[in-house]
């Protein structure tokens, strides 16, 4: 049986609570956590070392990022260096017309309205997650194989694994166990987001909050769009002011940095709420966008996604995603989680939580819940609604049969999970992995049929979520982990072989053995 491996990724401090360790920007000869961790702040990176029975960071080493040096770009130069082009290659899953970038790089062709955002980012030696949706369509392409039109499948039940528990979210609930588990399924095609701007009295709004955040309610309401392949009503609800907090900014404890609110940040949330209750008819939000004025110093306000049911005059809010301020003078930790790809991930924690799926035996870089900077993957969206169980091709267990499946990233209502079922808590995924939609940053080794494994039973922080890595691949974030043409698996009981790739995805030969 195929060996379930996974990464303990680089940027751990990115997403999940960050510790009082990896919070602090790195200095030689300070305490670190774990041996090997590596940071970069300032073009220089760090190593955590022992030394002396002790954890402490070594000195600083120049860092180079592609051709682009981090931390010292040139005037207009900051993103000329990625490369274009891309010499042939012998996947044909490869599209020839795309020059492929990598995950943490640079968008070279960012949209006008993230230009400035993602030259500080990077500056200061971050990444921004996807910026724009690069559309692709399906066009005439298609397998030239045609044994997939004759193959059996099974009941698309057997292929919904129950939910045991409540978080993360990876399976289907019952009817009756909705209220049970407080399944709140947003974000979804229907999500309906209200915006919440508050501003203390010593930092007040000089613009509306649609002038100050406009980028990213439109960036919020697009991604939605996009990714809603059979339609959607989202609806983006903006307020033309800022209301004002009952105490001052200093007043207010445990909401400056990212973490699980504190009795100091319940208050914060009840206040901002009650602020706002006179002037805002909450009656059909499913989600709250909590914003602040952008100049109010970044280093008061992190991300929260926690918000502890604040009541309004319309009822509970039980999904409030709180943001850092848009401030792009001084470098804060802060704006390690105010990042789109941060808001596409966190907004998951405010609502329907399908939880962390990076670090050691999960899903290394694959996926918003990872590194923040893709897309969900596949079998999240079925779970959010995103993809109908018409897109889903429950394989059968009897016998072998080719299935044909679709890049998950070409927009519209194709088939496009493979899921072969293993128990009434586990199933097997396969994915096929193209860089277009928001993945587009995805490196040219990435392209290819992904297999991953999803079970219900666990309900550990990164658990349940896991990337089946085939022998030989090295990349540390998993991301040559795709089965390329002709290659094969065995795995739970299955064979699992691509037997024909294109632009069109891969065609699935899928054997019962053992």
């Amino acid at each position: 049986m195929m060996k379930v491996r996974a990464l303990l990724i680089l940027l751990t401090l990115s997403f999940g609570l960050i510790s009082s360790v990896e919070a602090a920007n790195p200095k030689a000869g300070e305490k670190c956590a774990k041996v090997g961790k590596k940071l970069t702040f300032k073009g220089l990176e760090f190593t955590c070392t022992k030394k002396n029975a002790k954890l402490v960071w070594s000195k600083g080493v120049k860092k180079s990022f592609g051709t682009f040096e981090v931390g010292t770009p040139s005037p207009g130069s900051w993103s000329s260096a990625i490369p274009t082009g891309k010499p042939a290659s012998s996947n044909p899953a490869v599209d020839p017309n795309v020059d492929y970038l990598d995950l943490y790089r640079a968008d070279p062709n960012p949209p006008s309205d993230w230009i400035e955002f993602q030259k500080f980012v990077v500056t200061n030696n971050y990444h921004t997650g996807p910026l724009r949706f690069v559309e692709k369509s399906l066009g005439a392409n298609k397998p030239n194989l045609d044994s997939y039109l004759k193959s059996s499948t099974s009941d698309i039940a057997l292929c919904k694994p129950k939910l045991v528990h409540s978080y993360p979210v990876l399976g289907f609930v019952n009817e009756e166990d909705k209220q049970r588990f407080f399944f709140n399924r947003h974000p979804s095609p229907s999500t309906k987001f209200q915006v919440l701007p508050v501003q203390w009295r010593e930092y007040q709004g000089k613009n509306s909050p649609k002038q100050d955040y406009g980028r990213y309610f439109t960036f919020m309401e697009n991604w939605i769009k996009n990714i809603s392949d059979n339609g959607s009503n989202v609806e983006v609800r903006i307020p033309d002011r800022y209301y004002t907090l009952p105490k001052g900014i200093d007043e207010y404890t445990g909401i400056d940095t990212h973490g699980k609110p504190t009795e100091g940040g319940k208050i914060f949330f009840l206040d901002a709420v009650a602020s706002a209750d006179p002037f805002i008819d909450f009656t059909g939000s499913n989600m709250i966008l909590l914003v602040v004025p952008p100049n109010t110093p970044i280093k008061y306000l992190g991300n929260q996604p926690w918000s502890s049911n604040p009541r309004s005059n319309e009822g509970n809010l039980s999904s409030i995603l709180t943001n850092p301020p848009y401030d792009l003078t001084t470098w804060h930790r802060n704006h390690l989680l105010g990042t789109p790809g941060a808001w596409m991930h966190e907004i998951w924690h405010a609502g329907l939580d399908i939880g962390d799926h990076s670090g050691e035996g999960a899903m290394g870089n694959w996926g918003s819940m990872s590194s923040m900077e893709m897309d969900l993957m596949g079998w999240e969206k079925y779970i959010a609604g995103f993809f109908s169980d018409a897109q889903v091709i429950c394989a059968s267990k009897n016998s072998e049969n080719d299935y044909w499946i679709i890049p998950s990233s070409i927009k519209g209502p194709h088939k496009k999970l493979l899921v072969l079922p293993i128990s009434e808590s586990r199933v097997i995924v396969i994915e096929s992995m193209r860089s277009y939609g928001y993945n587009y940053k995805l490196p040219e080794r990435a392209q290819g049929a992904l297999v991953y494994i999803i079970d219900t039973s666990k309900t550990g922080y990164h658990q349940g979520e896991y990337v089946v890595v085939p022998p030989g691949r090295s990349d540390p974030g998993y991301l040559d982990a795709p089965l390329k043409m002709g290659e094969s698996m065995t795995i739970e009981g299955y064979q699992i072989k691509v037997i024909e790739a294109g632009l069109f995805g891969e065609v699935i030969r899928v054997k019962p053995v053992g």
